[in-house]
């Protein structure tokens, strides 16, 4: 399938298209019962932003300040009063008291100074109203900072504030509470106008109320249960519609499919005409049923395998178990003569060696291969494991007549590894090849480092190993008796080292072409240790 048809037929862009055109309808619908919430919510809840009209009347000039839309930052109702250091009055929108000048009485609204008035239960000793002072500091605790007593009239009885003040009038009392006669909430603020002349702006709004809010909350619920259904609606629609396109566009494939054995994986592909994405799940769906058909080869294999590794264990345990069985059975029978004793008492103790390193070995694999076995890994220097390992073997491979050249790095080479197990390997590589090589064989080793990995060489230059065995090298009970020797090992030293390999997550091969020696090489590689 051509470019051309990913650009007309394109799996992403068709459900893009219908997304968009889904969300394009939902938010359509949102928008729509949004705003008339919206409007109505600033009709009855006016939303207040007195910093944000002090800061746009702090930057104006004075005579601009007459045509400033005050109900946009302050909602409906509100007002404002300018006044200069004298008291005079700049400008009024006609909302504030004619005849009120006292606005030292009002709050201000840059401070923490807040007066509260308050009337007393009847017959109070001190007097029918209690003025309270109150200061909040930054943590918003209030501190009590002065007080005074009125009698029901609004005169002066005792306390510390306003001493130059006799008496108060309603009004009065209202303005101190930051209250108009209307009920807006009413403040002041002073600034530095035009020429360095103090200014002060007194603003009033209205102040929503409980009603008000309960009234907003279940407004907003009925719009909420309104919505709902409308998603719902439009949701529905789309994903049917969806499904019903999405199902033509699968017929095709899943029918192609479906009538695969009786056609080839080309004239699948050339029977559908879908998006580009699905033509790319048929050609995976054959490549997955190509890798059906090798893992079912493989499962096939692995069967055989195992067959064939049970026939050779039990093969390999039948003989000397038939030995030392008939042998034993002659000594008790008391058939052999008595010269001949030592000779069976030494053939059964080999037999018996033998079967031990069969069992040992084969107990060794099926443990390593336990999916729950892992590989106690420390930080361990590589180079000096190695180094170590083959000083302690040097003297014995010298007296079996086979040479030893080793080419480690001089500084540390840090790897994960499991020293017990890894030395395991290194035994199993080294007998393997003092096994099948004669006397005189050199044997290589070899130790690089890359900046993850580091690896291993272990080689000889003896008789190489057979190339019909190569393939299966580390497969269980591969021996190489036929070309190499006729001692018999148990076939499972090879398939040991592969195990731990895998266990420390690294990997070891057969070199096609050695480097180091002409006859077997074998390559591990290991990750270097990586500091938490």
């Amino acid at each position: 399938m051509g470019s051309k048809v990913r650009k007309k037929n394109s799996l992403f862009r068709f459900l893009a298209v219908n997304y968009l055109y889904f969300t394009a309808l939902t938010l359509t619908v949102m928008i729509f019962f949004y705003l008339g919430f919206t409007v109505w919510q600033r009709y009855t809840v006016p939303a207040a932003d007195p910093e944000e009209l002090i800061h746009r009347i702090e930057k104006m000039p004075e005579d601009e300040i007459s045509a400033l839309n005050v109900e946009r930052y302050l909602g409906r109702g509100a007002g404002i009063a300018v006044f200069d250091s004298d008291g005079n009055r700049i400008f009024d929108d006609g909302g504030f008291d004619a005849g009120f000048s006292e606005t030292e009485l009002i709050p201000d609204f840059g401070s923490g100074r807040r007066f509260f008035v308050a009337r007393l239960p009847q017959k109070a000793e001190n007097g029918d109203w209690l003025i309270t002072e109150a200061q909040y500091a930054e943590e918003g605790e209030p501190s009590i900072t002065g007080y005074m007593f009125l009698n029901e009239a609004g005169e002066r009885l005792s306390g510390t504030l306003f001493l130059d003040r006799d008496c108060f009038t309603k009004a009065q009392l209202e303005y101190l509470r930051g209250r108009k006669e209307d009920g807006k909430r009413i403040w002041k603020y002073d600034w530095t106008g035009e020429n360095r002349e103090g200014r002060r702006l007194v603003f009033w709004m209205q102040e929503a109320g409980i009603r008000e809010y309960q009234e907003a909350y279940e407004a907003f619920n009925v719009l909420k249960w309104i919505f709902i259904p409308v998603y719902l609606c439009c949701a529905l629609l789309c994903i049917r519609w969806l499904a019903r396109r999405t199902k033509k566009l699968l017929d095709p494939l899943n029918e192609a499919i479906l009538s695969f054995p009786e056609q080839t994986g080309e004239k699948l592909l050339e029977t559908y005409q879908g998006p580009e994405e699905f033509a790319k799940i048929a050609r995976n769906f054959l490549k997955l049923e190509k890798r059906l058909q090798e893992s079912e080869e493989e499962r096939y294999r692995m069967d055989r395998e195992k067959r064939r590794l049970f026939a050779d264990l039990s093969h390999d345990l039948k003989t000397p178990v038939t030995v030392i069985s008939g042998y034993a059975r002659a000594l008790q029978d008391e058939m052999v003569p008595k010269q001949e004793r030592r000779r069976y008492l030494e053939v059964i103790a080999q037999r018996s060696e033998r079967l031990g390193e069969l069992l040992q070995s084969f107990h060794e694999y099926s443990r390593l291969e336990h999916p729950q076995m892992q590989a106690d890994k420390e930080k361990k220097d590589l180079c000096g494991i190695v180094r170590d390992y083959f000083a302690g073997r040097y003297q014995e491979l010298e007296l079996k007549g086979y040479f030893l050249k080793a080419d480690l790095l001089e500084e540390p080479v840090w790897c994960g590894l499991d020293e017990k197990l890894f030395v395991r390997a290194l035994d199993n590589l080294v007998n393997n090849a003092l096994k099948y090589n004669p006397k005189g064989t050199t044997l290589f080793v070899k130790v690089r480092k890359s900046q993850t990995a580091a690896r291993l060489w272990i080689a000889d230059d003896g008789r190489g190993i057979p190339e019909n065995l190569k393939e299966t090298i580390f497969s269980p009970f591969v021996t190489g008796d036929a070309s190499r020797g006729r001692e018999h090992g148990s076939g499972l030293g090879l398939s040991i080292v592969r195990e731990i390999v895998r266990l420390h997550g690294g990997t070891v091969r057969l070199e096609e072409k050695p480097s180091i020696g002409r006859g077997t090489e074998f390559v591990m590689e290991f990750g270097l240790w990586e500091e938490s």
